[in-house]
């Protein structure tokens, strides 16, 4: 099954965060929009494991810190605002977020799978480019985004999500969580 390790958000700051993502879908209503209930930051993507990975996932996760408090503090697009392929909005890399990534990481390997070794960018992806969409340089809208509406977030818990693909975008359920 397709499984990821992630940071859920509440429902409070997925709305807010979705009226932001709403302003910008007028500067850009051809993306594909990621739907409120799906937000998340994502602290390792562990593809396709099996029902064992899953288990031994479930076994071996000890976080290691407290609940914690994030900000919101940027927009930004990967791989860069000159050639955008999605849209997000980042969080603090705070000390108890990167040791959140730090166990995921390590029970990733623990189960089989191979390092990541992509930079961490904690964040919450709004929109995507559809395939071989150009949408040219996004960083003066970026810019003019206001996040000041948005609250911090009070992380207490680091989720196992199962992803199913579907016609209408992703669904994502929760197989196990891992209080902080």
């Amino acid at each position: 099954m397709r499984c990821f390790l992630a940071i859920d958000l509440d429902e409070r700051t997925r709305g807010d965060i979705a009226a932001i993502a709403e302003a910008l879908q007028e500067d850009f209503p051809k993306l594909r929009w990621v739907k409120p209930d799906t937000y998340h930051i994502t602290l390792r993507y562990l593809g396709e494991i099996s029902e064992e990975q899953v288990s031994a996932i479930q076994d071996s996760i000890k976080i290691p810190t407290h609940t914690f408090t994030l900000h919101f503090t940027n927009t930004g697009a990967f791989p860069n605002a000159r050639r955008p392929s999605v849209l997000w909005i980042g969080t603090d890399a705070l000390p108890q977020l990167l040791a959140c990534r730090e166990t995921c990481e390590t029970a990733a390997r623990d189960i089989g799978l191979e390092p990541d070794t992509k930079p961490f960018h904690p964040h919450i992806t709004l929109a995507r480019a559809r395939k071989n969409q150009r949408l040219g340089d996004v960083s003066s809208t970026l810019e003019q985004v206001s996040l000041d509406a948005l609250d911090e977030f009070r992380a207490d818990r680091v989720s196992l999500f199962k992803s199913t693909l579907t016609g209408n975008g992703p669904v994502y359920d929760i197989i196990a969580e891992f209080p902080l």
